[in-house]
């Protein structure tokens, strides 16, 4: 009786099972957890400090105008609490709050006729979930 192979050994995984037990175990003994980057703090009460939450969303744009640039930023704010946040941006080189309410999007200026063609910002939250 001739011995066909199965389809893993075809592949060349023959040996796949063996190696699947093997990492396993070695992923058991050394905690293989991804690192994740904590980007928000407890600062007391419930209430939040950091990057805004992933229910908070903003973009920026640069929108063209006769002969310049017009800067925004576009904020969303999807979660179910309110979102405080400060907001510093590298054009006018100031510090803004930015307070939405649940289920809130608003747009707010940055900078008005400006050569710039983007903006870095940097946002600093406080909320309680």
């Amino acid at each position: 009786m001739k011995r066909v192979p199965s389809a893993f050994a075809k592949r060349g995984c023959a040996g796949l099972p063996a190696i699947s037990a093997l990492a396993l175990l070695a992923c058991s003994s050394q905690s293989c957890k991804p690192n994740v980057k904590q980007v928000s703090t407890d600062v007391g009460g419930g209430v939040m400090k950091g990057e805004p939450p992933m229910c908070f969303q903003y973009r920026t744009e640069a929108a063209p105008t006769t002969f310049a640039n017009n800067i925004y930023i576009h904020a969303n704010n999807t979660c179910s609490y309110t979102v405080d946040c400060n907001v510093y941006d590298d054009i006018s080189e100031q510090k803004r709050r930015i307070l939405l309410a649940p289920y809130v999007a608003n747009n707010y200026m940055v900078a008005s006729n400006v050569a710039a063609t983007k903006v870095d910002v940097q946002f600093e939250c406080l909320w309680k979930p």
